[in-house]
Parts: C-alpha cells; structure tokens; sequence
C-alpha cells in the first residue's frame, strides 16, 4: 500500500480496512494488531499527497480508535497520529480539515489528556509555523485537566522553554500564533502560578527574561522579580498581605440603599439600543425577569430550588472531575447542560472549601473556554483552521457558560482574587459578539464581578481598556461597567486614578457614539457623588455643554437622593484591600 505510486490503489487498500474494521475478530485485524508498521502507515498516508487517500487513512485511523484493541496499540504511537491530524487542519479542503477535528476530537475522548499533552509539547518546535497556532489552542484546552504531566516541575519548565523560544523569534512570527502563545502562557499561569513562576525562575536570563515580561504585560503578576527572589518563602509583597485575609465584601448594595443611576432617564441623552425592559435588570440570578423567554434552559438553570431542598449530602471531591468532563466543550450539550446544573448547586455549597480550593481554577477555565475569545469568526474572510478547530457551540451554549460564570461570582467571589484579570478581559472580549444576548449576559457578569469583588484591583485592572483605540465595543462595555467600581470606591482612591483615568473619559465624551457619551457621563456621575465638589477643577477640559450635562445629573441624583454627595461616599464603600 505505501509504495504504491497510484492513489486510488492506497485508497482502495484503506477503504477495505475500513470494512474490516467494522469486524475486530477477523484475521487481518490480528495480523494489524501485530504488525508494527500499522500505526506508521496510518500516519503516513493521513498525510498523503492526494486528499482522497488522506482522507481514507483519517477514516481508518477514527474507526480504529473507536475500537478497544486498536485503541491500547495506536496509544503508543500519538507522537506520529497526532502531528499527521493536526496537519490537516490547514488543508485547502474543507473534508480534510472536518475530518482532522473529529479525529482530534476522538484522541481527546479515547487517551488521557496527559499523554496528549506530553506529544503537543514535545512537537511544538517541530510541526510547521501555519500548524503552530492550531497546536496550541489544543494545547490551551487540555491544560485545565492535565494537572498530573504540569505537576512534574521539568515538564513545566519544558513547555516555558518552547513558549519563550517562540516569542523570541516573534519578528518572524504572526500576529495568530503570537496571541496562541500568549493563551496558552496566560492558562498555564492560572492552572498553578507558583509552579510556572518556580519554572520561569529555573531559565536562563534570555527566555526568562521574555516571559516576565509577559506576564507583566498580561496583567498576571507585576511583581514577579520579587516572587522570583522569594520563592518558596511564605512572605508576600506588603500589597498583598491584607488580600490574603480578606473577608468577602458585602452582596451589592438593594434598590433601597442604592441611588438610581441615570439609565431610565433619557431626556437629555439620546436612548441606547437597548430592547425594552433589559437595559436595567438588576443583577440577580436568583429570580427571572417575566419578559425572559420562558423556554430558555440557561435561566432556569440558575433558578435553583433552597438550598435544604437540594442532595447537599454528597462526595463533591469524587464528582467534580465528572462535572469538569461535562463542561468541556467537546462534550454534548446535554452533558454541558447537566454539568452546569451540578456545578451551581456545587457553587451553592460553603462548607467544601477544599473541593474549591483544588478545582476552583479547573471549573473557571473551563467556562472561560465556553465562551470563548470573544473574536468574529469570519472577520478575515472566512473561518481560521483554529477557529474551526474550536468549533465553538452555538449562543445558546455560550450564554449558558456565562450564566456559570456569574453563578461562581454570586456564590463564590473571594476565589477569583487570583483570576480577576483574565476574567475581565474574557468578559470584555464577548462586547464583540453579534448576539445581543451574549453583550448583554457578559455586561451583567461584569457587573456582578464590579460590586463582588475589590474596588481598587477591579478599577486598575479596567481602567486601561477605558484607552483602547482599536475595538470602541470593548470600551464602551468598560465604561458602562466601571462606573459600578467607582462608586465603591473611596475618595484617595479615585483622586489617585483620576490622572489616568480623565484622559480616557474625556476622549470617549467626545466621541461619535451616543451610547459612549452617554456611558461616560454616568461614570462621572458616579465620581461625583465620591469626591464631591473636588471633582470639578479635574473637569477643565470638557466643554462648557459637557460640564453643564454633568451637573444636570449630578442635581437630578441628589434630587433623587434626598441627600448630597459627599456624605454619602463612606456609606457606599464596601470593605476593600488597599
């Protein structure tokens, strides 16, 4: 078969095993089994020159996978599988690339994900540049359960080796494969940051020197030349030392106690596109608003029964792994469903913080993953082989992967501390979605992560998307979040931002959108009644029209109010870590 110089010869031979794969007891599927060749044919011919027998020997090597016997033998032969599938995804035939990702698909389903790990590492300088991003966004998903093969401390500083390798070679590198690295760095660290600083620190000066920029640049750790020098130390860096024994601040401030910000006043800025009875639902997952569709599976999901009515009793540290599994994404979407279930009644539990404490990370990266990157499939003139690769589900799938991620803020803030900056930014990035309801849930999520978590971080981590020039959806997304985090925040605090922070306001005031005009003016609101009257000499570069619709709204919410601002500032601060 392999030395045959006629293509439709291969294919034909394939095409035959195919047949007697579907009856594992026969006599050529023994003498397969005991032939070592079997596995290198297969990986051959799936990268045959002629797409028909390609596509024959993926065929065989899926059905063969399907099977027991076959799997326990090609098991010991992925590092030759794997690369030949991965090739297939950038085929200029659309049957090869649908083919490659079920049969990644099946690898994924069939061996355990440490194995699969090990290979993409160990190929990752191997396979093509065009083949690199694919790998790599593999490699992103598997990581989350692939705890075992990171725990060995050379396996870590392996995968950091490649990683800083590629991007000290980024002049000849894309922009694609650069953002791949970079996912996958951002995952490890959150998979366990100790063991990647720990591996960073093992490197020599060059790649090391690389990745702490990195993680600098990504917002993970801006202090990490003094975790470098003090690793394995108990002792934290001063900043941190209040965070470790923070209490979880109070649930957001009722309709009671809160002012009514400006969103159901539209006199004087003209209306956002909201559809009716949205724009203003407050942020609670624990009741339905009755113009929600009542078919919709997401919501009621999160509607869960008290908490006495729920199986309490149960071995979470045994089902967990179950509910990672179901809410993988290349599980089904019943599973992903049932997973989801499980999961917000696990959120619901206080008395297992050693489950959180072990899985807290593993459950959030898989939502993380649920909803994506937030980018348009299509924005280059047709889908990636990444992006088909991922083959993310449908919105309805991605909205409920956003409802688990503000069932984990309701239930569980205090363990974000170490994730609050990739979760803004994943959250963000869903401002780029067509679906209105997927901009609107992931606004909601950052809502409940501005009034959950602390003020301060959550302003600092926020404030540079408020500069953005590249995307106005992320900052107008920002800006209309922020202002939930500013209004927890003290006076110092916001008096010590606002140098970085009015360039911003005022550039995005000026702006052509309505909506965005609209969001920044509420945010001032939201200064105003912090600070008080010491705002006003920061506002000289607004227009007199500007400052005059600030103050509009500023005496309308003291109207409001019954009160003056100032005053109420200390009432609204919520305990935070400074």
């Amino acid at each position: 078969m392999s030395t045959s110089k006629h293509w439709a010869t291969r294919e034909e031979c394939f095409q035959q095993l195919i047949l007697h794969l579907e009856t594992p007891n026969s006599n050529i599927c023994s003498t397969l089994l005991s032939n070592s060749q079997f596995a290198n044919l297969l990986s051959t011919h799936i990268d045959d020159p002629h797409y028909k027998v390609s596509l024959a020997a993926l065929q065989t090597t899926i059905n063969a996978i399907k099977l027991t016997t076959f799997a326990e033998h090609l098991g010991s032969h992925l590092q030759q599988i794997i690369p030949a599938m991965l090739n297939q995804l950038i085929s200029s035939k659309s049957s090869q690339r649908k083919l490659g990702n079920e049969g990644l698909n099946f690898v994924r389903t069939v061996y355990n994900a440490n194995s699969i790990t090990g290979v993409l590492v160990s190929k990752l300088m191997e396979v093509s540049d065009r083949v690199k991003p694919a790998l790599l966004e593999l490699l992103t998903a598997l990581i989350p359960t692939s705890g075992e093969y990171f725990g060995v401390s050379s396996n870590m500083r392996s995968v950091l080796q490649r990683l800083a390798s590629l991007l000290l070679i980024r002049p000849s590198l894309g922009q694609t494969l650069i953002n791949s690295v970079g996912l996958v760095f951002e995952t490890l660290y959150h998979l366990d940051s100790t063991d990647v600083i720990n591996g960073i620190s093992l490197l020599p000066s060059e790649p090391q020197g690389v990745l702490k920029k990195l993680l600098v640049a990504k917002n993970l750790c801006v202090d990490i030349d003094y975790k470098i020098a003090n690793r394995g130390s108990p002792a934290v860096p001063p900043s941190q030392t209040a965070t470790a024994a923070q209490t979880p601040p109070p649930p957001p401030l009722s309709k009671g106690s809160d002012y009514h910000t400006p969103d159901n006043d539209q006199s004087s800025i003209n209306n956002q596109n909201n559809p009716p009875n949205t724009a203003n639902t407050t942020p609670n997952m624990t009741s339905v608003s009755t113009t929600s569709k009542p078919t919709d599976p997401v919501l009621r999901y999160m509607v869960r029964p008290p908490l006495s009515e729920e199986k309490s009793q149960r071995d979470w540290m045994r089902e967990t792994p179950l509910i990672l599994n179901n809410l993988s994404i290349n599980s089904s979407v019943q599973d992903k469903y049932a997973g989801m279930q499980d999961m917000v009644q696990l959120a619901r539990q206080q008395s297992v913080p050693e489950v959180w404490q072990k899985f807290f990370g593993q459950i959030l990266l898989s939502l993380l993953e649920g909803i994506g990157t937030g980018a348009h499939p299509g924005a280059n003139g047709g889908a990636s082989p990444t992006t088909e690769f991922l083959d993310r589900d449908e919105s309805a799938v991605k909205h409920l992967y956003l409802q688990g991620i503000r069932a984990l803020l309701k239930y569980q803030p205090h363990n974000f501390l170490d994730f609050i900056e990739i979760v803004v930014d994943r959250l963000l990035l869903c401002s780029r979605d067509s679906t209105y309801e997927i901009v609107h849930t992931a606004e909601k999520a950052l809502e409940n992560l501005a009034t959950a978590l602390d003020s301060t971080r959550c302003l600092k981590v926020m404030t540079p998307y408020l500069s953005r020039t590249d995307d106005d959806t992320i900052v107008l997304s920002c800006m209309r979040t922020i202002r939930f985090v500013l209004r927890r925040c003290s006076s110092p605090t916001l008096t010590d931002a606002l140098p970085l922070l009015l360039p911003s306001l005022v550039s995005s005031i000026n702006s052509a959108s309505v909506d965005l005009r609209k969001a920044v003016v509420f945010a001032l609101v939201e200064i105003y009644f912090v600070m008080g009257d010491k705002l006003f000499p920061y506002l000289g570069d607004l227009t007199p029209a500007q400052l005059k619709l600030v103050t509009i709204y500023v005496e309308r919410q003291k109207k409001n109010q019954g009160g003056t601002a100032g005053n109420t500032a200390t009432n609204k601060e919520s305990p935070n870590v400074r």
